[in-house]
Formats: structure tokens, C-alpha cells, sequence
């Protein structure tokens, strides 16, 4: 028995809209972590390494895995970002602000959490431009919309050696980094930070490492500026130790609920 016009018409809008909705299905997962890291010119090179290699031992550490294969059985969305700002520099060197150096990333198993950790290290940096807090927020925000998973915990976990430099006419940097957090804020994003205090003075005598004067600001300013969310932090990382145990800290964090 054949469709009438009208008929053929219907069958295939409820089909349309069936495909529509199915497409918009997406898998859902624990927690959503973009993780946003400075490559800003102030960043050197062994600052850059600690974050990086912060992030890879946190994943490769086992009593991590062991704890979100426990506490995350739909695994977890991961995102690493590189970010910095426009460049004033007359310097060859090519500035791209932000950078999703590894895409969207589904970790389900210790395996891939050491996969993932791989694909960091073996990732170039990508640039070294001002300070632009607030841009790297604004991609995350971005980044979260657009993900391929759905969670009801999203976590932007931001790390930087510096304050926000640039803004628009009129306004304070701080005004202007505080409109992006507070989009996140509003979404129900929690940002975590993590001050790097790596502007070492070393002594060739003592071999004894403290931070400047300018980077014992930096907890504060990031309190103050950028940390959104009920059990939000922002911790300072002088090495590569605590750096680790920083970004470890906000695993735990969410986690809490499972291992208390």
C-alpha cells in the first residue's frame, strides 16, 4: 500500500527529527577537564616543562588511575590547551593565542590516561605570546559547548606565571578577565589555577631556590580574578612536585564524593 502525499510528508519529517535528535546525543561522562596551560613569553622554558610534565606524571601516577577507573565508570572528557596572547614582539616566532594541542579525549582506562600522557609529551610548544587570561578562558567556554560529551561536572583547570595584560578601552584587566570567568561562573563551569612562583632566584652559593617578590602575588591575584566555584582552589607551584600534586589535588577533589 503506497503513502499519500501528505503521508509521505510526515514520515519523512518524524524521521528527519528522529535523526536530528539522535544526532544531538551525546555520551555522557563524569567530569569535562579542560586543561589550559601559559605558554606566554614570561613562560620559560623550564616553566613550561613543569607544567607539562606535572600534567603527565599525574596521569601516569597509578594510585590516580586506580582511582578513576573506581570513581569515574563513564571515564572522564579531556582537553590539553596551549594559550599566550597576541605577540608585540618583531620577532619571527609564530604566535597562535590558543592552541588545542589534543582534542577532546575520552579516558576510561589507565591505558588510555598513559596514551594520553604520551600524546603530551610528545607535543612542540606552540607559542610564546603576552599574558591573555582571559582569552584562554573564553576558548575554554568555547571548547565546552562545542564538546562531543555532556557532564554535569565541568572543570577548566588553568595554570599561569602571570597577570592578565590585555583588555579593551575602558576597562581594568581585571574587570575584563572577570567578564569571562564570570560566563564560565554562570554556566556552572568551576575554574581551578595553579600560580607558577618559577621566577627563581638562585643562589650559585647556597643552591637555594625562592620565588620574586612579583610571583608571591600571583595566589591572591588568581583568587581574586580567575578561581570560580564551591570547592574551586588555587594553588602555588614553585617545581615540578608541586605542580604534580596540584593538579592532582583537583582529581581528588572531584572524586570526593566516591573515595569519602
Amino acid at each position: 500500500m503506497g503513502f499519500s502525499m501528505g503521508q509521505s510528508v510526515f514520515v519523512f519529517l518524524c524521521l528527519s527529527l528522529f535523526n536530528f535528535a539522535y544526532a544531538e546525543i551525546r555520551p555522557y561522562v563524569d567530569t569535562m577537564i579542560v586543561v589550559a596551560v601559559d605558554v606566554s613569553g614570561s613562560v620559560n622554558d623550564n616553566e613550561y616543562n613543569i607544567q607539562k610534565s606535572g600534567i603527565v606524571e599525574a596521569f601516569s601516577d597509578p594510585s590516580v588511575q586506580r582511582l578513576l577507573l573506581q570513581c569515574s565508570p563513564n571515564g572522564i572528557g579531556i582537553t590539553y590547551v596551549e594559550w599566550s596572547g597576541s605577540s608585540q614582539s618583531n620577532t619571527l616566532v609564530s604566535v597562535k593565542p590558543v592552541v588545542q594541542v589534543i582534542p577532546w579525549t575520552r579516558l576510561l582506562s589507565p591505558q588510555d590516561m598513559v596514551d594520553f600522557a604520551n600524546k603530551l609529551l610528545g607535543s612542540p610548544r606552540s607559542s610564546r605570546g603576552e599574558t591573555d587570561i582571559a582569552r584562554s578562558l573564553a576558548f575554554a567556554r568555547e571548547l565546552l559547548d562545542s564538546a562531543p560529551f555532556e557532564s554535569y561536572n565541568r572543570i577548566v583547570s588553568l595554570s599561569t606565571d602571570g597577570q592578565q595584560g590585555f583588555t579593551i578601552s575602558g576597562v581594568s584587566t581585571e574587570d575584563f578577565l572577570k567578564s569571562e570567568r564570570d560566563k564560565l561562573a554562570s554556566m556552572g563551569v568551576t575554574i581551578n589555577a595553579i600560580g607558577i612562583e618559577t621566577d627563581l632566584h638562585i643562589d650559585p652559593g647556597m643552591m637555594v631556590s625562592m620565588p620574586s617578590t612579583a610571583d608571591k602575588t600571583i595566589e591572591s591575584y588568581l583568587n581574586e580574578n580567575v578561581r570560580s566555584g564551591a570547592n574551586s582552589f588555587v594553588t602555588p607551584a614553585a617545581d615540578f612536585k608541586a605542580y604534580s600534586e596540584a593538579f592532582k589535588k583537583q582529581l581528588y577533589v572531584m572524586m570526593n564524593a566516591c573515595i569519602s
